[in-house]
């Protein structure tokens, strides 16, 4: 009986406990502190605002995000258009990275100050490239593509973007009612149930993904592979440039000397191509270019969606036929298409 009462008892206390956490972090969340936020930011040699690793994190933390940033462009252009893409989602993206990175340096420099340490690192803020791939391809390009049949273009543009914005606020909605249990399920869920699809994604996507263009060409692409993995993992130093600045520009350099960038060469080799599935007026209609590739170039792949989209990205006067100097960005974007579908 008295096992009983005191396994209650425990219970009970670890509920109230958490009820009294839940509480606290709404409170602190919806509660505004301008003392603290100035307090934050003061000078203290003891904890420093800016340190020589910031630099090396900076540059990783701006070509991963310009990476994905690149990306999401190129995929949505074909989507919403130039107008939605350059007059909201960049500067919005641009605001929200702006305040996302502000905010987490000022909770890393309150964690800083309350535990008196000098070694606390706030956490890149950025876009979430897996996130930012399904809500395209799961809720954009679903969305524009069974309107486009029945309403205008324009149209059905703005219902893409608009449902976007309901379901991004949703997300967030979300994802504010379910952080205050944050802490509870990182107490009681095994760790390895909460990073088993963290670590999946991260492998099939962010990892191997990237690997694969490295071993493709391991001339050009193992040394800055070795550069970030002993400048990151080994504690290997590159006098003040930052690791990312030196493997980029390793890669850069290896690239042009190997031949494996070779402008003529690509320029050729286009004009070759061009040629080949032209019928002489000069310019590639859809159905030309969607009959060389499935009869002379499987190659390049045979999703039409991925054909369509590259087709009217590459596009830019909207004419309804590529150009020479359109064809190597259609090239580019049938390819990159042609993996994101095979990702997604």
């Amino acid at each position: 009986m008295s096992i009983n009462k005191n396994s209650l008892l425990t219970n009970h206390k670890s509920f109230f406990d958490h009820y009294q956490n839940v509480k606290n972090e709404v409170k602190g969340l919806l509660t505004f502190h301008p003392k603290e936020w100035i307090s934050a930011f003061r000078s203290n040699s003891k904890y420093p605002l800016f340190v020589r690793g910031d630099i090396d994190g900076f540059v990783s933390l701006f070509m991963n995000n310009i990476s994905t940033l690149l990306a999401i462009i190129l995929s949505l252009q074909p989507i919403l258009g130039d107008k939605i893409v350059y007059s909201k989602i960049l500067p919005g993206t641009g605001l929200a990275m702006l305040w996302g990175n502000f905010y987490y340096v000022y909770m890393a420099r309150k964690l800083a100050f309350k535990e008196k340490r000098g070694n606390v690192c706030a956490m890149p803020y950025g876009i979430c490239t897996p996130g930012a791939f399904a809500f395209i391809y799961v809720i954009i390009s679903p969305t524009y593509y069974g309107c486009i049949s029945t309403h205008d273009k324009a149209y059905c543009q703005e219902l893409a973007w608009y449902v976007a914005l309901a379901s991004n606020f949703l997300t967030g909605v979300v994802l504010l009612l379910l952080c205050v249990f944050g802490e509870f399920i990182r107490k009681n869920t095994p760790s390895i149930a909460l990073l088993s699809s963290i670590s999946g994604i991260g492998y099939a996507i962010l990892a191997l993904n990237e690997y694969l263009p490295i071993a493709e060409a391991p001339m050009v692409g193992f040394i800055p592979f070795t550069i970030v993995m002993l400048g990151y993992f080994g504690g290997v130093t590159y006098g003040p440039l930052p690791v990312a600045f030196v493997a980029l520009v390793a890669g850069t350099v290896l690239g042009w000397a190997t031949s494996l960038n070779q402008s003529s060469i690509v320029h050729e080799a286009v004009h070759l191509l061009f040629r080949q599935f032209d019928n002489g007026n000069g310019i590639l209609s859809l159905a030309e270019i969607d009959r060389a590739i499935v009869y002379w170039h499987p190659e390049f792949g045979t999703n039409r969606q991925a054909m369509i989209r590259a087709f009217k990205a590459a596009d830019t006067n909207g004419t309804g036929f590529i150009e020479f100097k359109e064809f190597r960005r259609f090239l580019d974007l049938l390819y990159y298409y042609n993996q994101l579908s095979d990702l997604f």
